[in-house]
């Protein structure tokens, strides 16, 4: 501890105030980083290490220990550590006093752990009826390897095939021999999970005529994303939708249902959408007054004609019309699938002249004489007269 005095001298009047502080300053001792452990090898691993702090200096108040494995930072003092991967690590062990001293020790290649390692890479997922590759990276101290899988299958090539035809979790296990003596003998494994993926789908009608509005459902399982193709077109992403078909004809629809590690299973259904029937009618009737006229209709099953007044057998492929004046009809026309179509036909009434005589009524001659007979000129008429 150090004591500090402050004097202050007024320079006019040579008056001086003088201020004193014992033990004001203190400077901690230097602080030495230092630690040791019990031992610094394992032949086998996983292995506990115990670290003792061998500092020395005043009044410190943190350890922080780096085992060198990437592993958090330890802050105890004297920690215990466990090593879980053959190798070699360097330990840095820092300290800090109260008063702000630091120091820190290293202690490169301080810890080696032996025995064998490796890794398997394989997926976490897998799809069904697939064949899968698995294998092992990042090996060490490995004399002798063999692989196995649980329905019995081994083998001692750097991977292993495994054929995924069930809906189950597989296993694969690596076994891993250290040294002649089984000093640290490993066996590691992995797992493969097959989940149930099912495309399915209904929707609300198999068939209808065109045009003809289908709503479809999504009854999948397993599926994280839906695709549906109608005439090997996308369609639509969504678990409900409609979709309007304007085109008559058989119409596949396929749903890909597909899962998170991207496997694929697909349904193809159809529905058959029905053509409207054809109506074959002529283009416009003509007829006279008080006359009946025939409306001749094919490419049903079923007639209807509207408006039904001056109709015979209005339900006939052939319909009796008496229209007074012009009139179009409309004709409703369905086949044996229910579909159902339209079509109209002008039905033209012409007006019969009217005859007038202009001679009287009776006209009297006598035998062997002749007679005028006149009537009205009209246009566009032609006379006939009898006997």
């Amino acid at each position: 501890y150090y004591d500090v005095t402050l004097t202050i001298t007024n320079n006019l009047s040579g008056c001086d105030s003088v201020v004193s502080k014992p033990g004001y300053i203190y400077v901690g001792s230097i602080v030495h980083a230092d630690f040791e452990t019990t031992s610094t090898i394992s032949n086998c691993y996983p292995a506990l290490f115990a670290f003792s702090d061998k500092s020395s200096g005043d009044n410190l108040i943190q350890w922080s220990w780096d085992f060198g494995d990437n592993s958090p930072l330890d802050y105890n003092k004297n920690p215990i550590h466990n090593y879980r991967v053959p190798g070699s690590y360097s330990v840095t062990h820092s300290i800090l006093s109260s008063s702000g001293c630091k120091d820190t020790k290293v202690k490169n290649n301080f810890v080696e752990i032996g025995g064998p390692y490796a890794e398997i890479i394989a997926p976490d997922t897998g799809c069904m009826n697939t064949l899968i590759y698995i294998k092992k990276q990042d090996t060490l101290n490995i004399e002798y390897f063999n692989w196995i899988t649980d329905d019995g299958n081994s083998d001692t090539n750097d991977s292993i095939s495994l054929y995924l035809d069930e809906l189950r979790k597989y296993y694969v296990y690596l076994y891993l021999k250290s040294d002649q003596f089984n000093t640290c003998d490993k066996t590691i494994s992995d797992s493969i999970l097959v989940p149930e993926l099912k495309s399915g789908f209904s929707f609300s009608d198999s068939s209808g005529c065109v045009p003809k509005s289908i709503e479809f459902t999504d009854a999948s399982i397993g599926a994280t994303k839906l695709e549906w193709y109608i005439n090997e077109e996308l369609a639509s992403g969504a678990a409900k939708f409609a979709y309007f078909f304007s085109e008559a004809g058989i119409q596949p629809i396929k749903l890909n249902a597909i899962n998170g590690g991207g496997c694929i299973d697909s349904l193809q259904k159809t529905v058959t959408i029905f053509p409207l029937p054809t109506i074959d009618l002529v283009d416009n009737v003509l007829l006279c007054r008080d006359d009946t006229a025939s409306i001749e209709a094919s490419g049903g099953i079923q007639y209807i004609g509207s408006p039904n007044r001056y109709i015979i057998n209005d339900s006939l492929p052939v319909i009796e019309v008496f229209p007074p004046e012009n009139t179009l009809y409309y004709l409703q026309v369905k086949d044996t699938n229910t579909c159902i179509n339209n079509d109209s036909v002008l039905v033209t009434v012409q007006q019969k002249p009217e005859i007038r005589i202009l001679n009287n009524d009776t006209v009297p001659i006598i035998i062997g004489e002749e007679v005028l007979l006149e009537t009205e000129e009209i246009n566009g008429a032609s006379f006939f007269w009898e006997p």
